[in-house]
């Protein structure tokens, strides 16, 4: 046991680790009794081990308790399934506030944890094995915003210490025997619940082959372009099903199987309600770091009360036909993988945005079902419309607002207020202004001429004084 204990402190020397002391005294009483929900049963704190499963000694222990008693760590295994788990404590009791499986290698081989002084989370493999690659290893999080962030991760290669220092948007490799580092930029899923051990890039190859960041998005003035996206940072380990279009009615691609994962950034345009009245939201992600995809997602998955643009007053809904044969993508700013087959010239789309200088965003209806796309701007031959007409601009906004507020449909208008604007010397477009009046509130809206573009300014509200 003692010559087991030394090998442990050895190689976490090595490491650059510090062990705290830790008995292999039960964990107390009250911690264990935060897992009493059946979803627990069967399971207990075990003592920390070799990757043979060997137990390490009295150098560590697979539970921790910070000074103030307030934040505890723990691993629960049974079986060969093992969980790590954060606690915290409040009213008296512990509580589990988070736990993760993915986090942990499975099997016989527990880790000892820690909580530091600064209250940082310590994990750490030790190997008896000094030349297996990769195995000893040690993660370390940090609590920032509300979350629990991997700070660092750090692993013995049979030669040397690899230190990994790890931010939202790059991964910085240090070699200890040589001080080199290597950086790789990208988004990093950091998130304590959002970490696979097993899938984590250790080396900065793997990183190039697995990080990705947000394109740029394509620069373009006017009230025909796709409003700039939002990031948002949906809950970890979730999936949800991408369409081409807001509704189920659109095609999904990938062959019908289009999914997005949480554990990536996500961008949000906005969001366009549907004729069922449910939400959608226009979304762009990760596929892979070859491939990205922009496609719509059902509303009530977005996050908390996040905000997102209205799109259905900024399409265009302007029909026109393909002058050349071209293939609707869904990714045209980085793979411009198909979407669907090629269109043939002839084939009637609506135009609904621009996109950049380069792309239209438009609808098509496909063999497989209606989609949503994007196309070469030179494959669109767009004649020079006519400025619309008070009357058509006028259906234009009150469509939008039927849209955006289905009331809006049953309402008893008193009176319209219409304005006309000439093109200013800022170059933004002629516009006609209604004004619904509906009792005591009024409901306002722009369209823009000859583009039809239409403009909400205001949710119902009721005049002010004055």
């Amino acid at each position: 046991m003692k010559l087991q204990r030394r090998i442990l402190l050895a190689l976490c020397a090595v490491l650059g680790l510090l062990l705290m002391p830790a008995a292999l005294a039960d964990a107390p009483a009250e911690l264990t009794e935060a897992f009493t929900a059946a979803r627990w049963n069967g399971y207990a704190i075990p003592e920390p081990s070799w990757e043979d499963g060997s137990p390490i000694g009295d150098s560590g222990a697979a539970w921790a308790v910070n000074a103030d008693g307030s934040l505890a760590v723990c691993v629960m295994k049974s079986g060969s399934r093992n969980v790590f788990c954060v606690l915290n404590r409040s009213g008296g009791r512990w509580r589990l506030s988070l736990s993760s499986s993915s986090l942990l290698r499975q099997g016989s081989w527990i880790p000892s944890v820690f909580i530091r002084e600064d209250n940082a989370l310590e994990i750490i493999y030790g190997t008896r094995q000094a030349t297996d690659m990769g195995r000893a290893s040690r993660m370390v999080f940090v609590r920032q915003s509300g979350a629990w962030l991997l700070e660092s991760y750090e692993y013995w290669n049979g030669s040397d210490t690899i230190s990994i220092s790890v931010s939202g948007n790059r991964l910085v490799f240090t070699q200890y025997a040589t001080g080199r580092k290597t950086t790789v930029t990208g988004v990093v899923a950091r998130r304590l619940e959002q970490i696979y051990l097993s899938s984590f890039p250790t080396t900065a190859a793997q990183a190039r082959r697995k990080l990705t960041s947000p394109p740029d998005i394509p620069e373009f003035t006017g009230a025909l372009r796709i409003p700039d996206p939002l990031d948002v940072q949906f809950p970890a380990n979730r999936q949800y099903a991408v369409y081409a279009g807001p509704g189920v009615e659109y095609i999904r691609g990938a062959g019908g199987r289009a999914l997005m994962s949480s554990n990536d950034w996500v961008q949000v345009f906005g969001r366009e309600q549907h004729a069922d009245g449910r939400f959608w939201v226009m979304v762009q992600y990760a596929v892979s770091n070859t491939q990205m995809r922009i496609g719509w997602i059902q509303e009530d998955q977005l996050p908390g009360r996040q905000e997102a643009f209205w799109l259905n007053t900024r399409w265009l809904y302007q029909s026109a036909v393909l002058s050349t044969a071209v293939v609707l993508t869904d990714d045209p700013l980085h793979s411009r993988t198909a979407l669907t087959g090629q269109l043939p010239a002839g084939t009637a789309v609506t135009l609904l945005a621009r996109f950049g200088t380069q792309w239209y965003y438009v609808e098509v209806e496909t063999a497989e079902g209606p989609a949503r796309g994007f196309i070469p701007q030179r494959s669109l031959a767009l004649s020079g419309a006519a400025e619309l007409d008070e009357a058509a601009c006028r259906q234009r906004g009150e469509n939008a607002l039927k849209a955006a507020y289905p009331d809006f449909a049953e309402a008893q208008i008193t009176s319209v207020e219409t304005r006309y604007f000439e093109e200013d010397a800022f170059g933004a477009a002629p516009k006609w202004q209604f004004i619904y009046h509906v009792g005591s509130r009024f409901y306002a809206v722009e369209v823009y001429a000859p583009s039809g573009a239409v403009m909400l300014l205001s949710s119902p509200a009721t005049p002010g004084n004055g």
